[in-house]
């Protein structure tokens, strides 16, 4: 039943979706590709398949010649040329098949792919067409013509009652093949029909290339892990006469550079811009190139905080504006600066307030207005806000799009009538708020994304004909079979662009499903389409741009006549690299036969495919004019208002940061973070949202003080997610305000346990798995002294836990008691610990925090979130002051407490503090005190595991002494306190092992976890 559904889902839903992928294979040869009358076509066969079949045939061109044939996910002995091809169909192999436990789902159960390529072809005419001829296994199937001079974007042919399909794409080739991984590309027109590239390029340490290997042996001398790499570089490149230059380099070697943005002023001066970390601090930095020579480089901005997301245009004057994000004080604002000469003038604040304003974008109008737009999260939520500088003034702040919605990462363009088009992100009301296994309150950061557009003409906002969201991609998001979902919208990243004919034209990325993913995580992928009289056009898959969610490629218009667009974009060969089903391959040696059946898992691989990012050209092809576009006006833009759930979160954060604890003469106070948070790095991070909305989620959403990704071993290992992870905490750090740490998750079966890896400093590699898990731990604990980290153990009591066979307490202070996407692992039968009939991860009692205590481990608690789950995990530091060593140094003295929500807790025993081990002369008596979000309906503490002493109070601030009058002298003990919330009762059906349904019912009533204290008395 479940495979007759699953097949109907894959053809009536997922399988549009993956028809829009394609892809060229980085290491490619590509032969040269002019722009005039180019056309390219994809060509997926095997469509409507439900079984594996062989395609074979040739084809040749009437009136035109085909210069190329690209590969789609071609594999084994598939292959297309200039004249024929072959190519089987497979069984798709979803994210973690090769992962299986024994006994899962059967291979039976995978879906059958459509496999194709693309062709490329010259000398294009509307009477063009392709003559193909087919065989099916084995079988001559009637031949056919493709009318490639009449396809139009945005139209798909069938062929061969629908088992064939045809649609046309943007032509690509190829920039850069370098064993660098080259991204992050910005462009810009140049006079004569050209243009100027810039982009960087990171050259990591060969020893760690490409991924982490499972180690054979303990080292010797971890020092290897911190060796240094080769670092960014600004590189350059040039289009002129259909050719693009040899990339040169415009900074040194070993930077550390984040972004770029090119411009060619009125004088036909190329301008490249970037930003660099100096002496700890992100400047904006700018070369200007005369003629063939480059001038030095010049210093933009020199103000303490990162200056950063920096975009650029030419005016109407002929000067390149400099718009940024740069933080000052405890957030961020948007500054101005225009070209003087060979600088740049005094920056202008052109945006700022209380919160965090992001990403701007600017565009300059026939008539001269040149506007700046960015989001803003002053009230609660992103929204789009707009201000232009005209005649020599900046005008006063527009409200472009303010709903309960949340607007962010606008575009914008005008167009030939001087009409503002305006695109962005939308994310649903709430999200990035209480989300996770006992809350579903709120969507999480990445459940569902549209794209919103609006046009502005004058003071009025419009709206174009049609939803463009209906005419880009969706996507299926089921996890496990038989949970089978609609698909929704997950578009990011709108860019816009007006060409030579005046027509608009925009991009979105849409995650592809799960099917399509790869050995380093999702893939996402732009689509292009373009407005006219009759709306929008279905949007067209653009090859070369498979990637990480976050990076959107550049539109450019192409030069005159012809009109249409080039595109600059980035791809790491993640598409390529979405494996088909193939006989397994075993990991040698294997697992420890001796763990539990249920524990145990057939590990397997494929053999690697080359992944590394490349920067490539992309046209479209010729464009006509589109046509008279008819807007229909908009009642409003929306409202912007703090709602009182805000204000009253904003209050709570607020006193915890005002909230001071005198501890043996010193003041602490309270830091909330966490070091458990996942994203699009993580090979299955596909749902967790961008790098880039992690740390929005940080700074703006749960108003953190510090926060540490933890991505599986920063991507697999990758030198260059590593290297991306480790440079965006920099990039990110406000000293006092803000202070990521460098994190990562070391994922280890049970009963050795997955473990969240934590550093003050940054430069310190990920260490891998031994083949032989005993002494891996051992050799983990080595690791984090040799370099001054720690770890803590992530959902213990699960398959990914540990039976508590190891601690070192200098290591391994903490532990994680809470876990927003799955539960709390405190012991057995206390509140929000699961059953073996009732869990999420699987059940191992053995790893209940209470048996790590029973065993004299001192284990200080956190909370933190791992995947999905918002804004419910805290781990809450007191420390002496704001810096990530203190948070380090808190950590270890595990002054630290786990909360799900922003609730002040301070236990204490005299002069000592949660956390201590300390002797008393009398029975010791604890002192708390809790200040709540709601009403505690239940507080309680715990001595050697058990309950001793309850409070109901009903109140939302609690203060109390308890003394333990049973201690016995000489004999040590812990204690801890829980406090409990009121929250809502809540139902759920689970099914026992006789099959019979029966009800569980827990609170969602927030909670918080002190550390023990560990005390004896004499």
């Amino acid at each position: 039943m479940i495979i007759k559904r699953l097949k109907k889902i894959i053809t009536g839903l997922i399988l549009p979706l993956i028809f829009s992928c394609v892809f060229l294979a980085a290491n490619e040869k590509i032969t040269p590709l002019t722009q005039k009358n180019t056309v390219s076509v994809r060509l997926l066969f095997g469509v409507k398949e439900h079984k594996a079949a062989s395609w074979q045939g040739n084809y040749r061109l009437k009136k035109g010649k085909i210069t190329a044939a690209h590969s789609w996910r071609l594999i084994e002995k598939d292959f297309a040329t200039l004249t024929d091809f072959k190519l089987k169909i497979r069984r798709a192999c979803p994210l973690k098949w090769e992962y299986q436990a024994p006994g899962s789902r059967p291979v039976s159960s995978l879906p059958y792919l459509p496999n194709g390529f693309i062709l490329a072809a010259e000398e294009i005419t509307v009477d063009s067409q392709i003559l193909i001829k087919i065989k099916k296994d084995g079988k001559t199937v009637p031949g056919f013509q493709i009318p490639l001079g009449k396809l139009p974007f945005g139209k798909r042919l069938a062929f061969l009652n629908g088992d064939m399909i045809v649609d046309r794409v943007p032509t690509s080739r190829l920039i850069t093949s370098s064993p660098t991984e080259d991204a992050y590309p910005s462009a810009a027109a140049a006079p004569g029909g050209g243009a100027v590239a810039a982009y960087i390029a990171f050259t990591g340490n060969k020893r760690f290339q490409p991924f982490l290997k499972r180690l054979p042996e303990e080292p010797q001398d971890f020092s290897y892990l911190q060796a240094p790499t080769g670092g960014d570089r600004v590189m350059f490149s040039e289009l002129k006469n259909g050719e693009w230059s040899q990339p040169i380099p415009l900074t040194g070697a070993g930077g550390d550079i984040f972004r770029t943005a090119a411009a060619v002023d009125g004088d036909g001066r190329a301008w490249v811009s970037w930003s660099e970390n100096t002496g700890g601090n992100w400047d904006i930095y700018a070369r200007m190139r005369t003629g063939k020579k480059w001038a030095q480089p010049i210093r933009v901005t020199t103000d303490p905080g990162a200056d950063i997301n920096h975009v650029t245009a030419t005016g109407p004057d002929g000067r390149i504006w400099l718009v940024w994000q740069g933080f000052r004080g405890n957030n961020s604002d948007i500054f101005a600066a225009r070209q003087q000469g060979a600088g740049f003038g005094e920056a202008v604040r052109i945006a700022s307030g209380p919160a965090n304003e992001w990403t701007p974008a600017l565009a300059v109008s026939p008539q001269g207005h040149v506007t700046a737009a960015w989001d803003s999260y002053e009230k609660g939520d992103y929204d789009i806000l707009l201000r232009t500088y005209f005649k020599g003034a900046w005008g006063k702040v527009i409200t472009a799009a303010a709903s309960q919605r949340g607007e962010l990462r606008p575009a914008i363009i005008y167009d030939k009538r001087s009409r503002l088009w305006i695109a962005y992100e939308s994310a649903p009301q709430g999200w990035g708020k209480d989300y996770g296994f006992y809350d579903k309150a709120f969507p999480p950061l990445y459940s569902e994304r549209r794209i919103g557009l609006k046009v502005l003409v004058k003071d009025k906002f419009y709206t174009p004909p049609g939803d463009i969201n209906h005419i880009m991609p969706r996507t299926n998001l089921t996890l496990y079979w038989g949970r089978l979902k609609e698909p929704v919208s997950l578009l990011s990243g709108p860019k816009l662009a007006l060409d030579a004919q005046g027509r608009v034209w925009l991009s979105a990325r849409a995650r592809l499903d799960r099917f399509v993913s790869s050995r380093v995580g999702s893939t996402w992928l732009n689509f292009l389409t373009t407005c006219d009289s009759s709306g929008w056009r279905q949007a067209a898959p653009i090859p070369r741009t498979d990637g990480m969610m976050h990076e959107s490629p550049v539109l450019l218009p192409a030069p005159a006549p012809n009109g249409g667009l080039r595109i600059i974009s980035s791809s790491d060969n993640r598409l390529r690299n979405a494996a088909f089903y193939r006989p397994l391959v075993e990991q040698k040696p294997g697992q420890n036969q001796n763990l539990p059946p249920a524990a145990t898992r057939n590990r397997v691989h494929y053999a690697d495919v080359p992944v590394n990012w490349n920067i490539y050209s992309i046209y479209t092809g010729p464009a006509k004019a589109p046509g008279e576009i008819e807007l229909s006006p908009l009642a409003g833009n929306g409202s912007r208002h703090i709602s009182p759930a805000d204000r009253k979160e904003a209050g709570a954060v607020t006193a915890i940061r005002n909230y001071r604890a005198e501890i043996g003469g010193k003041r602490l106070r309270i830091l909330r973070g966490e070091f458990h948070r996942h994203s699009e790095i993580s090979s299955d991070g596909g749902a967790d949202g961008s790098l880039f909305d992690m740390w929005r989620y940080g700074l703006d959403i749960a108003a953190l003080d510090w926060l540490g990704s933890g991505d599986h071993f920063n991507g697999k290992g990758r030198e260059y997610t590593w290297w991306l992870t480790q440079k965006t905490c920099d990039v990110f750090h406000n000293q006092g305000a803000f202070m990521p740490m460098f994190s990562y998750e070391r994922s280890v079966i049970y009963p050795y346990g997955h473990r969240n890896i934590l550093f003050a400093q940054r430069g310190i590699r990920n260490l891998n798995i031994l083949y032989r898990y005993e002494p891996d731990t051992e050799m983990l604990y080595k690791y984090l002294r040799f370099f001054g980290g720690i770890c803590s153990v992530h959902t213990s009591a699960t398959r990914m836990g540990t039976d508590w066979r190891s601690n070192d307490p200098e290591v391994e202070p903490v532990v994680e008691i809470f876990q927003g996407t799955r539960q709390s692992y405190e012991k057995e039968n206390a509140p929000r610990v699961g059953s073996a009939f009732f869990t999420r991860g699987g059940w191992r009692p053995k790893g209940m925090v209470h048996r790590a205590l029973q065993k004299g481990y001192r284990l200080g608690f956190q909370a933190s979130s791992d995947h999905k789950s918002t804004h419910i995990s805290y781990c809450c530091v007191f420390v002496e002051e704001s810096s990530r060593q203190a948070i380090l140094q808190a950590l270890k003295k595990r002054r630290v407490y786990a909360a799900t929500d922003n609730i002040i807790a301070d236990v204490r025993c005299g002069s000592h503090f949660m956390g201590e081990e300390f002797t008393v002369d009398r029975p010791p008596t604890l002192d708390v005190k809790l200040t709540g979000t709601a009403p505690f309906v239940r507080v309680t503490v715990v001595k050697d595991g058990i309950d001793v002493y309850t409070l109901k109070p009903g109140k939302t601030f609690v203060q109390f002494s308890w003394t333990d009058t049973a201690a016995q002298p000489g004999i040590l003990s812990y204690y801890y306190v829980r406090g409990e919330q009121v929250g809502k009762e809540i139902k759920r059906k689970i099914k026992l092992p006789d099959g019979k349904l029966s009800e569980v019912t827990y609170s969602d009533g927030e909670m918080v976890w002190v550390s023990p204290m560990w005390i004896t008395s004499k």
